[in-house]
């Protein structure tokens, strides 16, 4: 007869625990959420439940205690904005692209305008391995001339230390809990550790899905490049008036020339009046001689 008040008070000491389990949960869900670029956040708890004569502990590591075998965890960024000459859009964005392959990346966005007679502009997001992230900024920057470049970093060493450690907990709870159902003999306390079972692996699942997030960011690092072509750039001024002045001779000597040609072709007639003229007066004295 003390057998089920005895499973009542696990599954009540359990249920605590799951609850102390999902709400640092959501504290480390709030903090990532609420963390920005070059900040980290992490917290530990501690648990413990005991019930007559059985007793159950959940502890976590400390927040500062490393990952064996791990390094920090930073999610790199970077944004450059790119220029290049005025009718090299393309080959530059190929080029872009290349170093990505190269260097084993992947796109994760794009948007390039190539509308005709206008210059062209265009952002390509890329994915590359955190190990080749400064080798593709150097690249990148002599692709074009540098107008603006932002690099940054998130340091999420803590929270994933934290992820981790909230992960074992509730996976050791959860295999507690498979314990309590194989002594369960009723429908209602089967049910009631069934409950409890869903709640710990819907946490697990969303702990591990977290991680799994961290895992990647920290992996591959995220590099945005805004490309554009440079504007032709107009000709210095002519400050000394030499241009200005060629420029005036010459159309001074077109208009003379104009004006020539139009009083030529006014006295025409009368020149050829007076050519006939000569030649008849000349034709006259030769006759007279």
């Amino acid at each position: 007869m003390m057998r089920k008040p005895k499973l009542l008070r696990l599954l009540f000491a359990a249920g605590a625990a799951t609850f102390v389990v999902a709400c640092a949960g959501a504290a480390t869900g709030a903090g990532h959420s609420s963390s920005s670029t070059g900040t980290t956040s992490g917290s530990g708890y501690s648990g413990k439940a005991t019930t007559g004569q059985a007793a159950t502990s959940l502890t976590t590591q400390n927040a500062t205690t490393p990952v064996p075998g791990e390094g920090p965890k930073v999610i790199r960024t970077a944004n450059l904005s790119l220029e290049v000459r005025n009718g090299t859009f393309d080959s530059a964005y190929d080029n872009l692209v290349n170093t990505m392959l190269d260097l084993k990346g992947y796109v994760s966005g794009t948007d390039a305008q190539a509308d005709t007679g206008a210059l062209r502009s265009g952002t390509l997001t890329f994915q590359v391995p955190e190990a080749s992230f400064q080798e593709a900024l150097t690249r990148i920057r002599k692709l074009g001339t540098v107008k603006q470049i932002h690099v940054g970093g998130q340091d999420v060493s803590l929270q994933y230390v934290d992820l981790q450690a909230r992960l074992d907990n509730a996976k050791a709870q959860r295999d507690q809990m498979l314990t309590l159902l194989q002594q369960a003999h009723s429908i209602q306390d089967i049910i009631a550790v069934q409950t409890q079972i869903t709640q710990i692996s819907l946490q697990i699942e969303q702990l591990q899905g977290q991680i799994n997030y961290f895992d990647h960011a920290t992996a591959f690092s995220s590099i945005s490049v805004d490309l554009r072509e440079a504007a032709v750039t107009a000709a210095a001024p002519d400050t000394w008036g030499f241009r200005d002045a060629a420029s005036a001779a010459l159309h001074g000597f077109v208009y003379d020339i104009d004006y020539f040609l139009v009083g030529l072709g006014y006295a025409a007639p009368f020149l050829i009046l007076l050519a006939f003229g000569y030649l008849a007066w000349r034709w006259r004295r030769h006759l007279a001689l």
